[in-house]
């Protein structure tokens, strides 16, 4: 698999593991301590596809797009570059405040609002990535 394939794929992955935690994550269902375990585990394959994902962007995507004759796929490469920085460091907050699924259960109001900003963040990028980004790619 080439190395975009490779992305679309891991993309894919991801939208699925965030239906399944949209899923899950239902108010009255998150007081329950298994049904917590369960979507703990389950953002943490989310956060470890998506290292997965912006490490494999970072080290052959972006480097490629930023030596790019055309200037406006060096720009747009810059801003999502900058922008994923961003994200990052956001899903690592909530990842760490979220470590132990207690915290979940003991607080399943905040989680889901943390949850639904995170997960709008990324499927906002991830629409982003598949529409503008990828398709410069293939030219």
């Amino acid at each position: 698999m080439d190395s975009l394939g490779l992305l679309v794929q891991q993309h894919r992955d991801i939208k699925n593991l965030v239906n399944k935690l949209r899923t899950l994550s239902l108010e009255e269902k998150l007081a329950d301590r298994e049904r917590a375990k369960e979507v703990r585990k389950n953002l943490s394959l989310l956060v470890g596809k998506l290292k997965v994902h912006i490490k494999h962007e970072d080290d052959f995507l972006y480097p490629s797009l930023l030596e790019s004759k055309n200037k406006d796929v060096r720009r747009i490469s810059k801003k999502f570059i900058d922008e994923i920085g961003d994200f990052s460091k956001v899903l690592e907050k909530f990842n760490k405040k979220y470590l132990r699924h207690s915290v979940i259960t003991e607080n399943p109001d905040d989680f889901i609002t943390d949850l639904t900003g995170v997960l709008t963040k990324l499927e906002q990028r991830i629409e982003k990535e598949d529409n503008k980004l990828y398709p410069l790619v293939n030219k």
